[in-house]
């Protein structure tokens, strides 16, 4: 999490303080980013979007609240925030228009380069009451079966994963899969030094990541767009947990018939 020191001088270590503090706090009002973010909210205080047996389990008191704060906190945030995906976080950030906001590691070089630098500091996340909670996934490739030629191919997996390839994109700041290629990369400065650590630390414990289940996109789909007419004042955050839930249902009932 990025802070605005010149505005914020205690940050908030969870998700209730930084509700009870003033704090503009920038996140995605659409897509994944803001499912994540959920996601994040109900499983850091404890709840779970998906039971021992991968089947939804949405409609909870941890969702509903969940939901709850996400309203709160928007309706400090410009009447757009709704239609706000990551790089347009990033851009309220550097224009001045939240005080503090999530960002996605390759966020760092234009935050570095921008007139805020300075006063920009890196902080962790902020914490659920149960646990710390980052929403994560990661790239991957692989090679079909139709393939025409699985040879280039090969060719191709094994130059964009190799050392040089991917200190090129350690050197842009995000978090590459190649650990070598990782563990070269320089702190710019202090500030560079801290996101290094805090990034580490989050991947090293907090990390979490969604069920392997192919219609889960279709779930991820259905549920930030329920939450969304939540944001936009549509629906209670309590009928959006229950609408998520039904819309799941389906879709997993869809899957096995």
């Amino acid at each position: 999490m990025w802070v605005r020191s010149d505005r914020i001088a205690d940050v908030p270590k969870t998700w209730n303080e930084l509700l009870q503090s003033a704090t503009k706090f920038g996140f995605p009002g659409r897509e994944s980013g803001l499912f994540g973010t959920f996601f994040e909210l109900v499983v850091g205080v404890g709840g779970r979007l998906f039971d021992e047996f991968d089947q939804p389990c949405i409609e909870s008191p941890e969702a509903t609240r969940s939901i709850e704060l996400l309203c709160r906190l928007a309706r400090r945030l410009p009447d757009d925030m709704h239609t706000w995906h990551y790089d347009d976080v990033d851009d309220a950030l550097l224009g001045g228009q939240v005080d503090a906001a999530g960002a996605w590691p390759g966020a760092s070089r234009r935050i570095a380069r921008s007139p805020l630098a300075k006063i920009l500091t890196p902080h962790q996340y902020p914490s659920g009451s149960k646990r710390h909670v980052s929403y994560a996934g990661c790239h991957a490739w692989a090679i079909p079966k139709t393939c025409a030629d699985v040879s280039g191919a090969h060719e191709l997996l094994t130059r964009l994963l190799s050392i040089e390839t991917q200190s090129i994109d350690a050197a842009g700041g995000t978090i590459c899969s190649h650990l070598g290629a990782l563990a070269k990369v320089e702190p710019a400065n202090d500030i560079d030094r801290r996101r290094l650590e805090i990034t580490a630390s989050t991947i090293a414990s907090s990390m979490i990541t969604y069920p392997p289940l192919p219609y889960f996109p279709e779930i991820e789909e259905a549920g930030w767009r329920e939450i969304n007419k939540a944001i936009c004042g549509v629906q209670s955050p309590a009928q959006t947990a229950s609408n998520i839930q039904t819309r799941a249902n389906r879709i997993v009932g869809k899957q096995s018939s």
